[in-house]
């Protein structure tokens, strides 16, 4: 069981990086300003901030994986009525 839920896992992940990797005109817009705004921090204050948004990213990355989750559930849910109608 724990085998299947790691596969599941790993195929949710790999769809979600496929998606969120068609956003590569964002991403790199966005980088040019991020990395302009770093530029001008002192390293001390820099470090916490490249912290904090690694956080961002991680707790984003694990919305989009829920979201993902739920409209799968979603899709079963409305393709049970479908086939029960």
């Amino acid at each position: 069981m724990d085998n299947h839920i790691h596969e599941l896992e790993a195929v949710i992940e790999e769809r979600i990086d496929q998606v969120l990797s068609e956003c590569e005109y964002r991403k790199k817009k966005h980088y040019g300003k991020e990395e302009a705004y770093l530029s001008q921090l002192e390293d001390s204050v820099k470090e916490k901030v490249e912290k904090l948004l690694e956080d961002i990213l991680q707790w984003n990355y694990e919305d989009c994986r829920t979201v993902y989750c739920a409209g799968i559930e979603d899709g079963i849910r409305i393709a049970r009525k479908i086939f029960t109608i």
